[in-house]
């Protein structure tokens, strides 16, 4: 793919977007807004500005007459159950546990991907995989979590893991079809349709300060911009690619979480860090040489 090693930089600001999240959300949780809140809050934003984009730039946002449509409606859903098993999933987990699961996603997209004959192995991919994948648990500092994992939240991982490999796959066919803000802009206004019915099992818990709304703020414009960095993403690079280099999500994390909580790393974290940025850039620095060739 010519430009590879530019488009790279596309889910790159995707991955330092998203990473901006988690501790603008435990911003929000510290001064009274509840997850329901803010799952409502930032799926109606990312829906409302990928909605806005589009139409402003003067794309049909309504699909046509005998266009397909199953694969808007499952990818919706994918990634309504996707954030249903991140959420739900931390009541019975410690976080670093349920992001190490999580990111299993990268590891079975590749294996549906070699399945479905869309790729194939080689041992540099596998070997960034794999180095990527052990970095992210020694940023996340799994290794000194709770021992204590109940059954029920490693099947919500799991199942936040699933769903996430599989709309990840869904995503790439939508934008190959379609402009990446059209297909984020009908799949997420199917994701907030499906995340509405949580309001059946739970009330939104607003914030109390200021402090708090601007965690919201903060968390909202993250996952936006994140959102578009995801479709174009996808688009400029394809899944895998996209999915790989989402791993500096956690690395964006830490620093986030010293900048905006104060928290401090430790030297296997730093090792971490070094270790998902030391493995993405091999893989990067392989595909660009075999691209050039």
């Amino acid at each position: 793919m010519p430009g590879f090693h530019k488009n790279i930089l596309i889910p790159i600001a995707s991955a330092f977007m998203f990473g901006m999240y988690p501790a603008a959300a435990q911003l929000a949780y510290k001064h009274g807004a509840n997850p329901l809140f803010l799952i409502l809050i930032s799926t109606f934003c990312r829906a409302a500005s990928l909605v806005i984009f589009s139409g402003l730039r003067g794309h049909r946002l309504l699909p046509e007459r005998g266009s397909p449509v199953k694969a808007t409606v499952l990818a919706g859903f994918l990634q309504a159950v996707s954030i249903f098993g991140i959420i739900t999933s931390l009541l019975y987990l410690p976080g670093p546990v349920m992001i190490v699961i999580v990111f299993t996603s990268t590891t079975m997209l590749l294996l549906l991907l070699v399945i479905r004959g869309e790729t194939s192995l080689d041992g540099i991919t596998v070997l960034s995989t794999i180095g990527a994948f052990i970095g992210v648990a020694l940023v996340v500092d799994v290794l000194n979590s709770s021992s204590d994992l109940p059954i029920i939240g490693l099947s919500l991982a799991f199942l936040a893991a699933l769903a996430t490999t599989f709309r990840i796959y869904i995503f790439g066919k939508e934008v190959a079809r379609l402009n990446p803000g059209v297909a984020g802009a009908r799949i997420f206004s199917v994701t907030l349709l499906f995340t509405l019915l949580l309001l059946f099992n739970d009330t939104p818990t607003l914030p109390t300060t200021l402090f708090g709304w601007s965690g919201i703020i903060l968390a909202s414009i993250s996952l936006c911009l994140g959102t578009f960095g995801m479709f174009y993403g996808i688009s400029a690079v394809g899944t895998f690619e996209f999915s790989l280099f989402v791993k500096l999500e956690p690395v964006f994390t830490s620093l986030f979480a010293w900048l905006i909580l104060g928290q401090i790393l430790s030297i296997t974290q730093y090792a971490g860090i070094v270790l998902v940025i030391g493995s993405l850039m091999l893989y990067n620095v392989y595909k660009f040489q075999q691209r050039k060739k």
